[in-house]
C-alpha cells in the first residue's frame, strides 16, 4: 500500500545509500519494501563475494543514521555488462525495518500509469550522490527533471532505445556525475512514485544534462518473483 508523504527536509525516506566491507560509500539505491533495496547490477557484481550495508532514509553519509546488512544479492539474469541493458538488482535485508517518516518504502505503479503518465507527462525528480573517481560526496544532488522524447534522446546520447528505457533532461548545472543507484521519481497527488534506476555504465557521461535510466515499471514480474 502507498503512504502520502509530506516532504519537509532534502533527501527521501526510501533513499538508500550502499556501503562497502571497509564502510565506504560506493552507490545510491531504493527502498522497495521494508527487507528489499533496488539498486543496479553493476553495482552489485563487484561485491558478490563480499558484505554490503545500507544506510536507509532521508539522512547524509554522516550523522544520526540506520544501518543494517544485505542478506542475499539478486542480479538479473539477462544483465549485459557491455550494454547497460538490465541494469538492475535487489538486495534482500537481513531484517524488516520499522516504517516511519524517516525509513519508508516508496511506491511502485503499474506499468501503463508509469508510461503513459508519471514519465511523459510530469515532471520528476533526480536523486543521488555525486561522486569522483572512486569516492562518494557527503551530500544528496537532487535535480528537477523532464521527460526528453525517444527520438531526441537518440539523437543527443547517440544510442538506439530499447523498451526498457527513457531519458530525462535537466538544466541544472552538476559539478561530477551521479553514483549508480540514483533514482527518478515524481509526485501524483501527494504521493512518490518510482519510476527508473540510473546505472553507472559511462552513456550518462557524453551529455552532462541528459541522463538514461532502466524504467522500473518494466520489471514488476522480476520483483515479485524474487521479493
Amino acid at each position: 500500500m502507498c503512504e502520502t508523504w509530506e516532504r519537509l527536509h532534502r533527501g527521501f525516506p526510501w533513499q538508500v545509500l550502499l556501503l562497502n566491507s571497509e564502510g565506504k560509500g560506493f552507490c545510491g539505491g531504493v527502498l522497495l519494501k521494508s527487507n528489499f533495496v533496488l539498486t543496479t547490477a553493476k553495482c552489485t557484481l563487484p561485491h558478490m563475494g563480499s558484505p554490503i550495508r545500507v544506510v536507509i532514509g532521508n539522512n547524509r553519509l554522516h550523522g544520526a543514521r540506520h544501518i543494517t546488512h544485505v542478506k542475499e544479492k539478486y542480479i538479473h539474469s539477462r544483465y549485459d555488462k557491455d550494454t547497460g541493458e538490465n541494469n538492475v538488482a535487489l538486495l534482500q535485508l537481513q531484517e524488516h525495518i520499522d516504517c516511519n517518516s524517516y525509513q519508508l518504502p516508496i511506491c511502485i505503479p503499474d506499468r501503463d500509469f508509469v508510461e503513459h503518465v508519471l514519465i511523459p507527462q510530469l515532471a520528476g525528480i533526480v536523486s543521488g550522490w555525486k561522486v569522483e573517481g572512486d569516492e562518494l560526496r557527503d551530500s544528496l544532488v537532487e535535480l528537477p527533471v523532464s521527460y526528453l522524447p525517444e527520438n531526441k534522446c537518440e539523437q543527443v546520447l547517440n544510442v538506439s532505445l530499447t523498451t526498457r528505457e527513457f531519458c530525462v533532461h535537466h538544466q541544472e548545472p552538476v559539478d561530477g556525475k551521479l553514483t549508480g543507484g540514483s533514482f527518478s521519481a515524481t509526485n501524483y497527488k501527494g504521493t512518490w512514485f518510482l519510476t527508473g534506476i540510473l546505472g553507472t555504465w559511462p552513456i550518462e557521461a557524453n551529455n552532462s544534462e541528459t541522463l538514461l535510466f532502466t524504467k522500473t515499471s518494466r520489471y514488476m514480474m522480476w520483483f515479485h518473483k524474487n521479493m
